[in-house]
């Protein structure tokens, strides 16, 4: 249940950092992406963000209820973790002023991000599949 209260409120707080950031309470962040015609901005990152987070806690908080056991807590911890550093990573590199897009900060948080997110289907996976 711990992990899914962390997740939740990493969510929580970045849904309020990017809408903070689109009503320009927050510096605008140099984290876009632009694939042919279609441009994500930071605001689109981090919404998704908020999204896989609350996919997550939702997911902690079914296995906890619906079967007998609860997910193991320390993959749960480190799986949280790794999200909180990926998105830690993120903000950092978009909010410091450079003259050029910071690449290896951002597969860093690419790295982490996915690698936690593995962390947790594993975790959550394994309580459905010993029952």
């Amino acid at each position: 249940m711990l992990s899914g209260r962390l997740f939740a409120a990493l969510g929580g707080v970045a849904l309020v950092t990017a809408l903070l950031g689109r009503v320009r309470v927050l510096p605008r962040a140099n984290l876009w992406l632009r694939v042919g015609r279609f441009s994500f901005d930071a605001f689109y990152w981090q919404v998704f963000v908020a999204l896989v987070c609350a996919i997550c806690a939702f997911a902690y908080f079914g296995a906890a209820r619906l079967t007998q056991r609860s997910p193991n807590q320390i993959a749960g911890l480190a799986s949280f973790f790794l999200l909180a550093v990926a998105s830690a990573i993120w903000l950092v590199s978009g909010f410091v002023p450079t003259s050029r897009r910071p690449i290896m900060p951002l597969f860093a948080a690419m790295f982490f991000f996915l690698l936690g997110l593995a962390l947790s289907v594993a975790n959550v996976a394994s309580v459905f599949l010993r029952e």
